[in-house]
């Protein structure tokens, strides 16, 4: 997929799987202690975990225009990236506390929203056709 679409149709494509792959989990409290549903969704979050990873790899990697720095602006990148896994999900454990399983990865599926718009804002003004002439891209 990531050789197939431009990156950032690329990039949206993952970000809805990945999206739609948290209200998986939250079907999973729904249900309650099955098996086969937990199995389901363990399966497609990893496999949707893979393409978006797979994807914003690529589109960082284009987003590192020389050489030279390549390897030091992917891991500053990189490292922003994790911030969502280590520092706003420090709460996680009160909003679950306070909504319930089910209800917190809806908004955990929510939370995707403002990157969505953050990509359409992007393609309006150009950013994925620039990363696109660059050479060898």
């Amino acid at each position: 997929m990531a050789r197939a679409y431009p990156i950032g149709r690329s990039l949206l494509i993952g970000g809805i799987l990945q999206t739609v792959t948290i209200l998986a989990f939250s079907w999973q409290a729904v249900v309650g202690r099955d098996l086969a549903m937990l199995t389901f969704a363990i399966t497609i979050e990893s496999f949707t975990s893979a393409i978006g990873t797979v994807i914003f790899v690529a589109y960082l990697s284009a987003l590192c225009k020389s050489p030279l720095h390549t390897a030091t602006q992917y891991a500053l990148l990189t490292a922003l990236a994790a911030l969502g896994r280590t520092v706003f999900a420090l709460g996680a454990g009160y909003v679950v506390l306070a909504t319930g399983w089910a209800w917190y990865f809806v908004i955990c599926a929510a939370t995707a929203i403002p990157s969505f718009v953050l990509l359409g804002y992007l393609h309006r003004r150009g950013h994925f056709a620039t990363l696109a002439e660059k050479p060898g891209a």
